[in-house]
């Protein structure tokens, strides 16, 4: 819940003083890290949590440092980089540790879907699990080539899990690592054909599933889809817009194709007067997929993020749909 007060406190959500919350802001913070934990920078066997937390802790570092809490704001800050110590370079996962620091044992296959040190999700689904600071998970696989190789394979290779939360950013991934394209790609895949899931919940399935995983029939979603507080309904209606915010705490958004030719968002009227953001996708069809250019308000817009601000300030933005990827496009 940290990161999504921290994001309603930047996007103006808020109707109350934050400094009253933020005292219990921090308390919370301990309590899922205690403090004891600093000593040794991640918390033992459990390489998932160190990098959820230290998430946590960078929301909560921009609040501190938004009200000057400058020893809070270096503080938290120092603990959001708790992931690193758990990557190990030699094989490029993130990897449990015991207390003492020893490396703990790690599948022969990543791809196992082994719950032991990982909580629902194999590690290959958690290898992306940086969310607050993908240029510096970038960096540790080794650059923007190999990131964009090694996500290329997760998809190719059906290694991604649409029925779980753990993976949803990854696709938008392309996009910070200068391959948008391929955010297109397999965005509009994900949205409206069929794919392979191998993965339940919390083990692989008995056989692996071929079916869109996003339906207009009674069963709407895949076997086992874990739709925690509307999740999975959230990041369709999001992703089909063509939107996608990979940080809560940081009011940007990824962008992509959207699969409509034309999306109104009505904009609150306390908040924002009632305008109005449009979303046209120019030459849309099931071939023309991927975005050749764009205009926001007639201006040529090469970006593909856009802020919370650029949204909330109305407008209109205008993409120019082709068949084959233009890969000097958004990055």
């Amino acid at each position: 819940m940290l990161m999504v007060v921290a994001d309603a406190y930047f996007k103006g959500l808020m109707k109350i003083d934050i400094k009253p919350v933020y005292p219990y802001m921090m308390k919370e913070i301990l309590l899922q890290m205690p403090e004891k934990y600093d000593t040794i920078g991640f918390i033992p066997a459990r390489a998932d949590q160190t990098g959820e937390y230290s998430w946590d802790n960078w929301a909560l570092a921009q609040v501190a440092g938004a009200l000057g809490y400058e020893k809070d704001y270096e503080y938290l800050i120092k603990r959001s980089e708790y992931w690193r110590n758990t990557w190990d370079p030699s094989i490029r996962y993130f990897r449990a540790h015991s207390a003492d620091g020893t490396w703990l044992d790690f599948p022969e296959d990543p791809a196992m879907n082994r719950e032991k040190y990982t909580y629902e999700g194999s590690k290959w689904h958690w290898r992306w699990n940086v969310i607050h600071d993908v240029p510096s998970l970038i960096e540790v696989f080794g650059g923007k080539d190999e990131f964009i190789r090694e996500l290329e394979y997760f998809f190719d290779n059906d290694l991604y899990t649409a029925g779980n939360q753990i993976d949803l950013q990854a696709p938008f991934m392309f996009n910070m690592a200068g391959s948008p394209w391929l955010a297109q790609k397999w965005v509009r895949k994900i949205l409206t054909e069929p794919i392979v899931q191998k993965y339940g919940t919390h083990g692989f399935f008995t056989e692996p599933i071929f079916d869109r995983v996003y339906k207009s029939t009674p069963d709407g979603y895949l076997e086992e889809m874990d739709d925690d507080y509307g999740c999975m309904s959230g990041w369709y209606a999001m992703a089909a817009m063509g939107l996608y915010q990979m940080c809560p705490g940081k009011p940007v958004y990824q962008l992509t194709a959207p699969i409509f030719d034309e999306v109104t968002i009505n904009l609150d009227q306390s908040l924002y007067n009632g305008k109005k953001f449009i979303i046209k996708a120019e030459n849309l069809s099931t071939e023309n997929i991927y975005i050749q250019s764009a205009t926001i308000n007639g201006k040529q817009f090469n970006r593909s993020d856009i802020t919370h601000e650029e949204i909330t300030n109305g407008g209109v933005l205008v993409y120019q749909m082709g068949s084959t990827p233009n890969k000097n496009w958004g990055i």
